[in-house]
């Protein structure tokens, strides 16, 4: 008895799906001429970028991955990348007290001025505290952070979409 009631559901099932699709309420209805157009066609969609901003770009996601407090990856391209301001690192640092002990006067003054190179902001780093460029570097410690992408702005970008090629 329990097999005729199987089979008797999975007759009624196709024979329900078979009516519903030879209803008449799809006949005769017409599509816009894009979607017909379209259909099962996947577009090539391409972005150009100049290449200094292609560039850039790069270095913003390169410096988003090395200066991960997971990873430290020393890239020097990124501690002289054109949003970092060793000005405001080093008054940061000064304000949230990273150096352990009284800082040599001459670089005070380089970092107010905004005139000291990475090679100085390292060796105070080195001299003066406990972390290493790296740690300074990373956006965890709250001195320095990577543009936001609704800061990564460019004005020459194009973009182009082909259908059927």
């Amino acid at each position: 008895m329990k097999f005729n009631n199987i089979k008797f559901s999975v007759l009624l099932s196709l024979f329900v799906s078979n009516t519903i699709a030879i209803s008449d309420f799809f006949n005769g209805v017409k599509r816009a001429e894009i979607f017909e157009k379209t259909d099962f066609v996947l577009p090539i969609v391409r972005i150009t970028l100049p290449e200094e901003d292609y560039n850039l770009l790069n270095l913003r996601y390169e410096c988003e991955r090395d200066i991960n407090l997971t990873t430290l990856k020393r890239n020097d391209k990124c501690y002289t990348a054109p949003w970092v301001n060793l000005k405001e690192i080093g008054r940061k640092a000064f304000a949230n007290k990273f150096f352990n002990r009284n800082v040599d006067p001459k670089y005070v003054e380089k970092i107010n001025s905004g005139n000291i190179t990475i090679n100085e902001f390292e060796t105070m780093i080195k001299t003066y505290t406990s972390y290493t460029l790296e740690q300074f570097f990373c956006p965890s410690y709250g001195l320095v952070e990577p543009p936001t992408q609704s800061e990564f702005k460019v004005n020459k970008a194009k973009m182009t979409f082909e259908l059927n090629g």
